[in-house]
């Protein structure tokens, strides 16, 4: 009875401590499988040791995967080898006016710089979206209507515009009819210097040039110099002797000599321009 007391307390004794042996045994156990050892975060019965870099930094893993500066897998913000975003379904008109003119623009919708095309590991953008496509592209005109003989409706949003032109043969800016496409024959710019006959009109070097028939009502000398700045202004050309009725040029002048009658040409002035060039042309 004595012998079996003495070896149940020796086995209680046992199962209480740990030997040297016992502890070495432990160091590294995961879980309790065991044999598993090193420096690292512990873990549910032991230490688990940190991997070290998966990849090389700055290498290509695939479509939208690259290995970053800590050589870990990782997502880039952009692929150059994603598809373009075409952001052309989220195009925009817009209007403006000047000088008599309403003007309609389309403006190209564009993908916004600092959004990338990226949306996980091997994956890029399905489409576009009004989010995406909130960016300003370029501007080019799709349509034009003469303030004076024509209306312009729409143009704005995603609206686009439409052109109606008024009655042919109607007054448009004071001296001019309207015509068939919807324009006048005698501009807006031309318009600003009334009170006489008005000749012909043209573009020159993208700037419109008007020419009058121009003669005092006191049969008293005037030069073209008078009459183009009087109304904002500046002269490019004079022939005297002209005829009323048919605008025709007779002999050469320049714009600062002076005449009962004459035949002026005038463009308007720059904002640049503090005052007109003086002399005879051209200018």
């Amino acid at each position: 009875m004595a012998t079996a007391l003495a070896l149940a307390a020796a086995c209680a004794g046992g199962a209480g401590e740990a030997g040297p042996g016992d502890a070495d045994a432990l160091v590294g156990n995961t879980g309790g499988t065991g044999g598993t050892s090193g420096v690292g975060a512990t873990g549910l019965g032991g230490v688990v040791p940190l991997p070290g870099p998966d990849c090389t930094p700055g290498a290509a893993l695939g479509l939208c995967h690259v290995c970053t500066a800590d050589g870990r897998p990782g997502l880039p913000a952009d692929d150059p080898a994603c598809p373009s975003v075409n952001c052309e379904a989220f195009d925009a008109f817009e209007r403006m006016e000047a000088e008599g003119q309403i003007v309609c623009r389309r403006v190209a919708a564009a993908p916004l710089p600092d959004v990338g095309r990226c949306t996980g590991p091997g994956q890029c953008l399905a489409g576009a979206s009004a989010a995406l496509c909130a960016g300003r592209g370029a501007a080019a005109e799709i349509a034009r209507a003469d303030a004076a003989c024509a209306t312009l409706t729409g143009c704005a949003g995603a609206e686009a515009p439409v052109v109606t032109p008024g009655p042919v043969g109607a007054p448009c800016n004071g001296a001019g009819t309207c015509r068939e496409d919807g324009t006048c024959s005698v501009s807006a710019t031309c318009a600003r210097f009334p009170g006489q006959v008005f000749c012909l009109e043209e573009v020159v070097e993208g700037a419109v040039q008007c020419e009058f028939y121009v003669a005092t009502a006191d049969g008293s000398k005037t030069t073209c110099a008078t009459f183009c700045e009087a109304s904002g202004g500046c002269c490019v050309d004079a022939w005297p002797e002209a005829d009323e009725q048919s605008c025709e040029h007779g002999g050469n002048s320049n714009c600062i000599d002076e005449h009962s009658d004459l035949v002026c040409r005038c463009r308007l002035r720059s904002e640049a321009e503090m005052a007109c060039p003086s002399g005879a042309p051209p200018f």
